[in-house]
């Protein structure tokens, strides 16, 4: 009997950390629908939220900005030119009418007096030019920042990690 106490015991553990996965995959997924954009129901959206994680990689390619700076690493150049450039080219080459592939510059919040909003306009702004000298219709293209008003989950607001450029299929 103490053998099957014991396996019943084991297994509602189990249940319980499967629980507990299933749901904080639930809100993962939850919150990746809230971030993204407004589009009515149908192929449109659909085809939004396909591109959109197509595009999640490459916001991840250029890693971080240096501070109250939109200058580019010669690296950072080459990887635009090459691999970013081939998934915004894929994703704008396949988009329906109606929709533009938006880089979006972020800055982290500095006590500075610098200017959040333009420096994340012109990281959003070096990142387009780059994107469209690489083969990319400027036409399907657009840019703006956000100053520090979107922060990137998990990371305080001063990190470095806020200092980045996302890329986000969205309506005209």
């Amino acid at each position: 009997m103490r053998k099957y106490s014991i396996l019943l015991l084991a297994l509602v553990v189990a249940f319980a950390f499967a629980c507990a996965s299933q749901q904080q995959a639930t809100d993962v997924a939850q919150e990746q629908t809230t971030q993204q954009p407004e589009v009515a129901s149908g192929p449109g959206a659909m085809f939004v939220r396909a591109s959109n994680a197509t595009l999640a990689p490459a916001s991840e390619e250029l890693g971080v900005f240096q501070p109250s700076s939109a200058a580019l690493s010669a690296e950072a150049k080459a990887t635009l030119s090459s691999k970013v450039a081939q998934i915004v080219g894929k994703v704008v080459s396949e988009m329906p009418e109606g929709y533009v592939v938006q880089i979006t510059g972020h800055s982290a919040k500095v006590a500075s007096d610098c200017d959040t909003d333009a420096v994340s306009t012109n990281r959003a702004k070096a990142v387009y030019d780059s994107v469209v000298a690489g083969g990319v219709d400027a036409a399907k293209v657009t840019y703006k920042g956000v100053g520090n008003s979107q922060p990137r989950e998990g990371f305080e607001r001063n990190s470095n990690e806020q200092r980045r450029v996302t890329f986000q299929v969205v309506p005209k």
